[in-house]
């Protein structure tokens, strides 16, 4: 449990990064976990594991702001995940099952979008590299319907490659239906993120490689009802 302010946010050094504290969780009447402490500080790459239906994806949606815990509360440099500013909320990138990209865009057009939605926009230039870095080169003009899945999930992830400063990646299966290049690609952008003070926080069933990475297992609360 970290040091709490007077306001219940993170003290001194626990302020910086991403903090739990006692979170719990249910779906419907089911308890999914409870009690759960986590932190992710700048720097550190964290490997989620649990077994099917534990939560996993409810808790990276509790630590992105998008959904409320049951008990207990998350932070991310000292403020509430629900109650980030449009800037905080910028240094905290959620990166769900969906892709987020509309199939009836350009490719380049549809990642622009989303490079956008927490600042100034990003150049042609910029979006064109970080498709390369994904091994999407010559993508850039390729209609978002068209691609494969792999492909598209390639293009969601060279989103995150699109911020300037070092950012909090919060990644739900960032492997799925990616071949070996793909994810060769995808882990050499993540050690280099790390290894500049980036953090990520990521769900997958697949082996993750990453300099430094820990593990950190979900383990679901007994089978039991809560009360209406």
């Amino acid at each position: 449990m970290p040091d709490l302010l007077a306001n219940g946010s993170p003290a001194g050094a626990d302020a910086a990064g991403l903090r739990a504290a006692g979170l719990a969780c249910r779906r419907g009447r089911q308890r999914l976990f409870s009690g759960l402490d986590l932190r992710v500080a700048p720097g550190q790459a964290v490997w989620l594991r649990g077994p099917n239906g534990c939560g996993k994806t409810s808790l990276l949606r509790i630590l992105a702001g998008l959904a409320r815990p049951d008990a207990g509360q998350a932070w991310f440099d000292g403020t509430p995940t629900h109650a980030l500013s449009p800037l905080q909320r910028g240094r905290l990138r959620y990166l769900g099952h969906a892709n987020a990209m509309n199939g009836e865009l350009r490719l380049g057009e549809a990642l622009g979008l989303l490079g956008g939605l927490h600042g100034d926009g990003v150049s042609r230039e910029r979006v064109a590299q970080a498709l390369e870095q994904m091994g999407l080169t010559g993508r850039f003009d390729a209609i978002v319907g068209s691609l494969s899945q792999g492909q598209r999930r390639r293009a969601a992830l060279a989103r995150l490659m699109l911020d300037d400063a070092p950012c909090t990646w919060l990644l739900d299966e960032p492997l799925d239906a990616l071949d070996a290049d793909g994810a060769a690609h995808f882990e050499a952008w993540l050690q280099a993120h790390v290894a500049r003070g980036g953090a990520v926080l990521a769900v997958s069933h697949a082996p993750l490689h990453c300099e430094g990475l820990t593990v950190f297992e979900l383990r679901p609360s007994p089978a039991t009802e809560v009360p209406a």
